[in-house]
């Protein structure tokens, strides 16, 4: 079904975060759980899928992008790196690294906040590996003036990273408690556990 909605809209997607309220137009009769609307799907077994049916390819092939330039420089340090350290711990990094892009296959990592926080780990040291071996210093060779705004910009998006990642941990926690309200068959708190879950960076899933 996620196949279909990329089908017709293979170039800009649905939106982000639409695939919960396009999926349904897409048949769910073989799937009795959601058939019944006792349950609601919030996104599909494959991040790859997801991606392509939010944002369209054009969305999907920059993601990949990213990856792509990692695993580039990554391998380029990994042939050129003299020291044996560097080369194991560029090979354990780009072997976490595939083990990511696997499960996005099976899977949703894109949306667990601890899997992307270790994902931007496991970058940043590759990152490290690739400056260390690679002749790339002086592309990013900066005066004093340009160096305090790179590193004054860097330490912003680091704080907004950070508050987005709390807010939506406190919201995966009001979503928990939603979800143990509605099994043990007690409404009364959720409508005030929703509200309080919403913020601009987290939804509670339909």
């Amino acid at each position: 079904n996620t196949v279909q909605l990329i089908k017709d809209r293979p170039i800009r997607g649905y939106g982000a975060g639409s695939w919960p309220y396009f999926y349904p137009s897409k048949s769910v009769e073989k799937i009795p759980r959601l058939a019944d609307g006792n349950l609601s799907a919030a996104r599909p077994h494959n991040d790859y899928l997801w991606i392509a049916s939010e944002t369209g390819l054009v969305g999907l092939f920059l993601y990949l992008s990213i990856f792509a330039l990692v695993f580039y420089f990554s391998l380029q340090a990994l042939f050129k790196a003299k020291e044996s350290e560097d080369k194991n711990a560029i090979i354990v990094l780009i072997s976490f690294l595939m083990g990511y892009l696997v499960i996005s296959f099976f899977d949703f990592p894109r949306e667990r906040a601890e899997l992307n926080f270790l994902l931007a780990v496991i970058i940043a040291l590759l990152a490290h590996l690739s400056n260390k071996v690679l002749p790339l210093k002086s592309v990013f060779e900066l005066n004093n003036k340009g160096q305090i705004a790179f590193k004054s910009v860097l330490i912003g998006l680091l704080g907004f990273a950070l508050y987005v990642g709390y807010v939506r941990f406190k919201g995966e926690i009001y979503t928990r408690k939603i979800t143990t309200n509605f099994q043990k068959n007690n409404p009364k708190p959720i409508l005030d556990l929703v509200k309080k879950s919403k913020n601009p960076f987290y939804t509670v899933d339909p």
